[in-house]
């Protein structure tokens, strides 16, 4: 039985070719980290996306002169140049995820730079299961290293020490990552497009109905009243 029975299955004998797969996910950092209550830091801003998520407490996150009160399960996707810094209010400690990373792919970048929203709210988060899976399966990687001691120190940071298939793994998570967050901006765009048309729609009607009314009253006195909205 064929579980998409919708979909037409190629014959036996047709060659199918997905071609020229050959973008490239771009990872500079992934950081787990904590703040403390009172932590500010000040502005900075990176040349790549930069994708946060909150894992425990809450903060003020600031993006240019926006502020969003960033609570435990949200995530915040913010652009290349975007001025931001975040400063830790709760009595709990402030328990982050983020990655840097960029993409290749020319269309790929145009729905992230279209973006409008950055922040996404737990209630809209929790809505993906391999969201919150690929999360627990790299904060299990990091885990494992730490517990077998595969780790440095830098200034001011814990290196882990990767496996050749861990990295090749965490990219895979980060990946599907980036890809639900691509798929919600996609969505969203649809969705803002659907919005103008009907908004175009209206107003041609209301176009329409003024056009209609000055030639019936070309010798008399029209009313906006006379417009039906």
């Amino acid at each position: 039985m064929s579980i998409v029975p919708d979909i037409k299955v190629p014959l036996p004998d047709t060659t199918v070719v997905f071609p020229h797969i050959a973008n490239t996910l771009l990872i500079q950092w992934l950081h787990f980290g904590v703040f403390e209550k009172g932590f500010s830091n000040t502005n900075n801003n990176h040349k790549i996306y930069e994708l946060i998520h909150c894992r425990e407490g809450n903060a003020l996150l600031w993006l240019n002169e926006r502020n969003f009160l960033f609570r435990q399960g949200d995530w915040m996707l913010i652009k290349p140049g975007v001025r931001h810094r975040i400063d830790i209010h709760g009595d709990q400690p402030y328990t982050y995820l983020s990655v840097n990373f960029d993409l290749d792919d020319p269309e790929l970048r145009i729905v992230l730079q279209g973006m409008t929203n950055p922040h996404y709210r737990y209630s809209q988060a929790t809505n993906h299961g391999l969201l919150k899976s690929s999360v627990d399966q790299i904060e299990t990687m990091m885990y494992t290293c730490l517990h077998e001691e595969r780790s440095t120190y830098d200034s001011k940071n814990r290196l882990v020490q990767l496996t050749p298939m861990e990295k090749l793994q965490l990219q895979a998570y980060i990946l599907q990552i980036v890809s639900i967050f691509i798929t919600i901006q996609a969505n969203e765009s649809n969705k803002e497009s659907t919005r103008d048309k009907e908004a175009t729609h209206k107003e041609l009607d209301i176009a329409n109905e003024i056009a209609f009314i000055l030639d019936s009253n070309v010798t008399g006195n029209p009313s906006i009243a006379d417009i039906p909205v």
